[in-house]
């Protein structure tokens, strides 16, 4: 047994293989299987195949007078078959059956659905209304099918012309003219205003820009009437420009100052005078301090608080080697210690030193990099040594990873900062030997794949080390959160 039914809105065909109370299992033309209600059934048939009455529907439904079809159906509701009886002249056979089927619900103007597989004609009046709006639909799209050519060809349709501004500024989105300028720029991968620009709608972009100004400022137009201006009276014109030290909100120049070019990279600031004049009181009083190279500084704080900043100001410097110290400092060595986890920070800090611009940062990194490399880096471990004595360099027997985080860290930050590729390198080569090779060898002897803090000198987990010091200040015992 086969099946006609529908699904998901679709009609679909399928060749029975089971059934379960109200449910079939299906297996469609295309293999799926499917499971179907039984209230989705609307024919069962034995002959032809699905996928042949499928495609003998197809091509029924195309033939079927959609308009002779109304007619037959009546005003009532009806039934697809009962439909199809009057149709046909006879039962219709299930390919006749499902063509209709197929033809109704592609015709959803002319036929209401009412459920399933029952339809009612559309009233007379509905009907030919909607005709006459898909007529209408139909006739505007190739008008503006024409105005997309007409653009692409690079010409303005003369029923556009009118409307260039609001299309590109306030455009009725739903207009054809509109659809037909954004269909033209998707083709020509443009912008609006450049295809106007193109095709004589706008003449230049002095006037796009303009035309924009007086749309959003001046809606309803500048057509204003004439207003009588009195004639004004010829000023003189001074050599000299004048400078107000304001936002771009301010409307007033009551405080301006002006200044007059005498050549030669010279500059004459007028201040005012006895007689009056003066920007602000007192300010003619400046003139006899100015001579040579002198600045003016225009502030708006207290005469206190300027005088406390100049007082209190410092250039803030940083030391150089053969600089004189103001002051001697004497350091007394508490650890001679050499420290990876030292030498790491001096790193980080000379790579932060060398993205401010200190120029001698770079040869300080690289004497940081050589001690490293020299005196703690393990090529066999691909990780350094912790720590070693001054000042031999002996390196101690234990391992950490706490100084390798922070020397990952500091390659990183130089390598950002130097544009050296063997920070680089050296970072990806720690990042992978403690976080793969050294995770493993935790998980062998714990069964957590976590980063463990202490190792011996063959670097396997020490994982006693400070047992009995779980608090010690710099290399507490077990894992560590936030390492």
């Amino acid at each position: 047994m086969n099946l006609f039914f529908e699904e998901s809105g679709d009609f679909k065909v399928g060749a029975v293989l089971s059934q379960q109370g109200e449910a079939y299992q299906v297996e469609t033309p295309t293999g799926k299987r499917t499971k179907v209600r039984a209230r989705d059934v609307l024919l069962q048939f034995s002959s032809p195949s699905p996928a042949e009455l499928l495609a003998l529907a197809h091509a029924l439904a195309e033939d079927m007078d959609t308009a002779f079809l109304w007619e037959v159906a009546g005003t009532d509701e009806f039934g697809f078959a009962e439909l199809g009886a009057e149709y046909f002249g006879h039962a219709p056979q299930p390919q006749e059956a499902a063509g209709l089927l197929l033809k109704l619900a592609s015709s959803p103007i002319y036929f209401y659905k009412k459920g399933k597989g029952r339809y009612k004609a559309a009233p007379e009046a509905t009907l030919q209304a909607a005709l006459a709006g898909m007529e209408k639909k139909k006739q505007q799209a190739l008008v503006q099918a024409s105005y997309v050519e007409e653009l692409k060809a690079g010409r303005l349709p003369p029923a556009m012309a009118p409307l260039v501004l609001p299309l590109l500024f306030k455009p009725d989105k739903n207009s054809i003219e509109y659809k037909a300028l954004d269909a033209a720029c998707s083709a020509l991968q443009t912008s609006p205003q450049r295809l106007m620009l193109e095709v004589g709608g706008i003449p230049d972009a002095r006037q796009l820009h303009f035309s924009r100004f007086l749309l959003e400022q001046f809606p309803t137009g500048i057509g204003f009437p004439a207003v009588p201006l009195p004639v004004a009276p010829q000023l003189p014109v001074a050599s000299v420009q004048a400078f107000s030290i304001d936002d771009v909100t301010t409307t007033e120049i009551d405080d301006a100052f002006s200044v007059q070019s005498l050549g030669v990279g010279k500059l004459r600031v007028a201040l005012g005078g006895k007689g009056g004049g003066e920007p602000r009181p007192g300010l003619a009083k400046l003139a006899a301090h100015l001579s040579g190279t002198a600045g003016l500084l225009f502030t708006s704080l207290p005469h206190a608080d300027v005088v406390r900043e100049f007082h209190g100001f410092e250039h803030a410097d940083y030391a150089r080697a053969g600089s004189r110290a103001t002051a001697e400092l004497a350091l007394e060595v508490a650890d001679g210690t050499n420290y990876a986890y030292g030498l790491a920070f001096c790193l980080l800090a000379y790579a932060a030193a060398a993205g401010a611009g200190v120029p001698e940062a770079a040869a300080w990194a690289d004497e940081a990099w050589e001690t490293l490399s020299a005196r703690l880096w393990e090529p066999a471990a691909s990780l350094y040594a912790d720590e070693a004595s001054a000042p031999g360099w002996e390196v101690a027997a234990y391992r950490g990873q706490n100084a390798n985080m922070h020397a990952c860290e500091a390659h990183m930050a130089a390598f950002r900062a130097l544009r050296q590729p063997r920070h680089l390198a050296r970072a990806r080569a720690i990042a992978r030997a403690m976080c793969v090779r050294q995770a493993a060898r935790v998980r062998a002897a714990t069964g957590h794949a976590l980063v463990y803090e202490h190792y011996s000198a063959d670097w396997a987990p020490d994982l006693a080390y400070n047992a009995d010091k779980p608090d010690d200040r710099f290399k507490p015992w077990g894992f560590q959160p936030g390492h």
